[in-house]
């Protein structure tokens, strides 16, 4: 059990103490008297600081060592401890004889054996002898007591409850809303925030193209003519290169070895074949000039006649014209996709500013052929990301609210669920980067009926009374409900709290 312990001072005295007893609302107080000091309680002081502490609920017990305080003490069954912790670890009890007397007058006192004080009758005036009342009066005052309960009975049991249909008007108000990227809130001006979401669509198209491409068919090929520079024979090895010396420079390699004759001027003509197939191999006479490698010292080279025999074929092949038409058709598909599946991702009353889609980033490309060659088709793969900005529904019907709120009827209280919000034309995007468009807000309104003035109307009246004269004294749309509890019981109750309104729309 929770013992609250009070450490005595020198100076405490009845009233201090009873003043510290009363603080805590423990079931154990255990008073300790100072190590150095004195507290002089008396045998009647400690009587009342046993009652005082009966009075909070508690017991009392002590722990001191003054000869008199103990002997007081046990005289009065207070238990008495040596120190803190054997108090708190013993079980409190009173003396066995103070114990046994309490038993003993417990005993007497239900056997009936007990008396109180002694009462000297010579001072008591004898009592009057009563008189029983005449049985008519008895019966009357037992009749206006049945009276009484059924009178109470009549004003508690009976209970009503009244449904009132309060008549509802149109409430509306047309609006510019601005959609800002750059707000974080509404504002009354019709400002709300614009919010920049996007979506990545992919996509493949092809096309027929609509270019040709030259193709090297056959290398040309011809004899060429080395003169020697030297004193000596020169070996020329199959092939050998030697080109023309004008651009575009045409390559052409010796098809067998062959060895020039000694002394300047020496001649040997050597077939050649063009490392290039295709027309650009027909060089004229003498255009073939150079010797590659360390012969060109030792060698000079020309060709007599021109050459012939390369040949060139023309195949379909896509032109830059294609690339950029495949892409723009491709890129303006995938942004009709991407602006399909922002409105579908819309939550309910969410607007979508078609104006400001735009393409955010390519993160795919690529054709089929990437370069111009020949090919019958042209194949695109793109991956696009598209952003477009969105006003949220929460945001427009916070501002349709506090517009509408601001001019409502005083006296009136919109009904919950009934805003409804138009949008009269497409969002227009400005130069700022803002967009715009007007917007009809309407809901309806009912007027504020006070349930206590329904009440007072209805009081004591029949059912079929009360309806007209709720009808006459409200602003209703249809006629009030009113259900009685019990359901035969004729009239409304009498008593206010007895009748309880609840407005519907």
């Amino acid at each position: 059990m929770k013992t609250q312990i009070i450490k005595l001072e020198a100076h405490d005295d009845l009233i201090s103490i009873r003043d510290k007893m009363g603080w805590g609302k423990t079931g154990r107080i255990l008073l300790v008297w100072p190590k150095n000091g004195q507290v002089l309680l008396n045998r009647l002081e400690l009587t009342l600081l046993q009652r005082h502490s009966q009075t909070l609920g508690a017991q009392l017990g002590l722990v001191t060592r003054d000869g008199e305080v103990r002997q007081h003490a046990r005289e009065l069954g207070i238990p008495i401890h040596k120190n803190l912790r054997q108090a708190q670890q013993a079980i409190w009890r009173s003396p066995r004889h103070i114990r046994r007397e309490q038993s003993w007058r417990a005993m007497q006192l239900r056997l009936g054996r007990e008396t109180g004080p002694r009462l000297d009758l010579r001072t008591e005036k004898p009592a009057r002898p009563t008189q029983a009342l005449p049985w008519p009066v008895r019966w009357i005052v037992f009749a206006l007591g049945v009276l009484a309960v059924l009178a109470i009975g009549a004003l508690l049991a009976p209970s009503a409850e009244l449904r009132l249909h309060p008549a509802t008007q149109v409430q509306q108000i047309e609006l510019a809303v601005t959609a800002d990227p750059q707000a974080t809130r509404i504002s009354l001006a019709g400002i709300v925030p614009a919010h920049l979401t996007s979506v990545v669509v992919e996509g493949r198209d092809q096309l027929i193209v609509s270019g040709t491409a030259t193709l090297p068919d056959q290398p040309a090929g011809g004899l060429v003519t080395f003169t020697n520079l030297s004193d000596r024979e020169v070996a020329i090895p199959a092939g050998l290169v030697v080109l023309t010396i004008d651009q575009p420079v045409v390559r052409f390699a010796t098809t067998r070895d062959g060895s020039a004759p000694p002394g300047p001027g020496a001649t040997l003509s050597l077939p050649v074949r063009a490392l290039q197939a295709g027309e650009i191999g027909n060089v004229a006479a003498g255009e073939i000039q150079a010797i590659e490698g360390a012969l060109g010292i030792e060698l000079s080279v020309t060709n007599p006649r021109a050459f012939s025999g390369g040949r060139d074929l023309t195949s379909l092949a896509p032109d830059p014209g294609d690339y950029t038409r495949l892409s723009t058709r491709l890129g303006e598909s995938l942004r009709q996709t991407a602006l399909h599946e922002l409105i579908s991702a819309l939550e309910p009353g969410d607007v979508l500013i078609e104006d400001s889609l735009q393409l955010s980033r390519t993160l795919e490309e690529i054709f089929q052929p990437a370069e111009i060659q020949p090919a019958d088709e042209l194949i695109l793969n793109l991956r696009l990301e598209f952003s477009a900005l969105i006003t949220r529904q929460a945001d427009l019907s916070d501002l349709a609210e506090s517009v509408l709120n601001a001019s409502n009827p005083q006296g009136f209280t919109p009904q919950m669920g009934s805003l409804v919000l138009t949008r009269l034309d497409e969002p227009e995007m400005k130069p700022d980067g803002r967009a715009t468009w007007p917007m009809l807000a309407v809901r309806n309104i009912q007027p504020v009926i006070a349930p206590v003035k329904a009440i007072q109307l209805v009081l004591g009246l029949e059912p079929e009374a009360a309806r007209q004269k709720l009808e006459q004294g409200l602003a209703l749309d249809d006629a009030p409900e009113i259900s009685l509890s019990p359901a035969w019981w004729p009239r409304l109750p009498m008593l206010p709290f007895r009748i309880y309104v609840e407005s519907t729309p």
